[in-house]
C-alpha cells in the first residue's frame, strides 16, 4: 500500500520545518534514510511484517551499545 502525497502532506510526514521524518530519522547512512523513507511512504501491508520491523527497532534501541560489535563481526568497520 502506498500512501498518497496529499495524506503525507496533511500528516507532515516529509514537509514542513517540523516533520515526522526529521523527528524520527536517526539513520547514519544515505541508504538507511532511504529505507526509512520507503517504509513511511509504503508501509508493509502484512501486520506480522510490520510488527517484526517494530520489534527490531525496539531491540536495537535497548541494545545500542552492541551495534558496533555486530557490524564489526560482519566485516563492516565504517558505516557513516
Amino acid at each position: 500500500m502506498q500512501i498518497d502525497a496529499v495524506t503525507l502532506k496533511d500528516l507532515s510526514v516529509f514537509n514542513g520545518e517540523l516533520n515526522a521524518f526529521d523527528l524520527i530519522d536517526q539513520t547514519t547512512s544515505h541508504l538507511g534514510a532511504a529505507r526509512l523513507k520507503q517504509y513511511l511512504q509504503r508501509p508493509p501491508q502484512d501486520y506480522n511484517r510490520l510488527m517484526d520491523i517494530q520489534d527490531a527497532v525496539k531491540y536495537w534501541e535497548r541494545h545500542e551499545a552492541e551495534w558496533d560489535s555486530v557490524l564489526y563481526r560482519r566485516g563492516i568497520t565504517t558505516y557513516f
